[in-house]
């Protein structure tokens, strides 16, 4: 393969605060999104939590008009396992 056959199909390379910026927006931490919580768990896959209040915080940063209670509704209708939520 040519040198710029790869080139067409690596596309363009980014730099690294364009990287930087792909993975907080990935992460939701770019600004907060207007999605339901046990969606935004769900793209998250999990949530990182020793810290028991962790989860209603890491939530809170993401998901514009988050309220706790919408969270423990979700666990307790049970979409998603506790093993999201707490990772120790």
């Amino acid at each position: 393969m040519t040198a710029r056959a790869r080139g067409a199909l690596a596309g363009p390379t980014l730099t690294l605060r364009d990287l930087n910026r792909a993975m907080l927006a990935r992460q939701m931490l770019l600004e907060r999104q207007k999605i339901d919580v046990v969606t935004a768990i769900e793209r998250l896959a999990a949530l990182q939590a020793q810290w028991s209040p962790s989860p209603y915080m890491a939530l809170w940063s993401r998901v514009r008009d988050f309220e706790k209670r919408k969270l423990v509704r979700a666990a307790q209708l049970g979409p998603f396992s506790p093993k999201e939520l707490n990772r120790e």
